[in-house]
């Protein structure tokens, strides 16, 4: 029996392993006049997208959105909102909340007193 526990403890963390659920492709979103856009769960998770390679969740109320690099957000305005909510913000590139990467969206969340707070989103590159 003692042969066989290793192998059984190596079984059960495989199987743990592959029946963790994968994240689904997000929705294509219809956004003709938009150059990117998307809309994301408080916990970062992409679920609706035209034009964004992926959102990262970098702590409580901190994302970063990277858009698809033909897009240049110099020249671009960004609307971001909240859904269901009060307070948000944004900054663009460069930003040390994501690493200063190029083509990505700063967005934060917080409460009216000013605290951070994770919050599902819409944005808009236009």
């Amino acid at each position: 029996m003692r042969k066989f526990a290793p192998i059984m403890v190596t079984a059960a963390a495989l199987v743990g392993v592959l029946a963790t659920p994968a994240i689904a492709d997000p929705v294509p979103l219809n956004a003709p006049y938009a150059q990117a856009a998307a809309e994301v769960s408080a916990t970062g998770v992409l679920l609706k997208a035209k034009n964004v390679d992926e959102v990262r969740k970098t702590g409580l109320g901190r994302y970063c959105v990277k858009v698809d690099d033909s897009i240049d957000l110099a020249r671009s305005l960004v609307q971001v909102e909240r859904i269901n909510a009060d307070r948000r913000t944004y900054q663009t590139t460069p930003s040390p909340t994501c690493e200063n990467a190029a083509s990505t969206i700063t967005v934060w969340t917080y409460t009216s007193a000013g605290q951070f707070i994770d919050g599902s989103f819409t944005v808009a590159v236009l």
